[in-house]
């Protein structure tokens, strides 16, 4: 074997020992990022919500109808982009007799496994725990 064809085979296992390494490092960095975003849409979409029942005295009744209905662009722009993220993660809202549910569906992807979230709240109760935290 020529010495260039043992550079070669050599740095080919380095790239797949550095991958083999690596791997596991973004697929962590990826589900954290993930869950952050989850996370952080959890806590504004049922503010959203609550306002627009504040609004216009009933709950919504689906999540597009926030798009279409809230009066500040900046809501409407969180609304469209939490509706339509990068990872075509899902955000079902289901509307109950004294209150609602927000459940969070994060698809398989290459980094992560399918999971889902659910938060139910009941009538008010989303900004009254929202401005606990302020």
């Amino acid at each position: 074997m020529k010495p260039r064809q043992h550079h070669l085979i050599i740095a080919l296992c380095m790239i797949v020992l550095l991958l083999i390494l690596v791997w596991p490092v973004v697929c962590a960095l990826e589900t954290s990022v993930r869950h952050t975003t989850v996370e952080s849409v959890l806590s504004h979409l049922p503010v959203l919500i609550e306002s627009y029942r504040m609004h216009k005295g009933v709950y919504p009744t689906s999540l597009d109808q926030l798009v279409t209905v809230q009066s500040k662009p900046e809501d409407k722009q969180l609304i469209d982009r939490i509706l339509h993220d990068q990872w075509n993660d899902r955000y079902e809202y289901q509307l109950g007799t004294n209150g609602f549910t927000i459940v969070a569906v994060m698809p398989s992807g290459w980094f992560l496994k399918m999971e889902s979230f659910k938060k139910t709240y009941g009538f008010g109760e989303a900004l009254k725990s929202n401005s606990g935290n302020q």
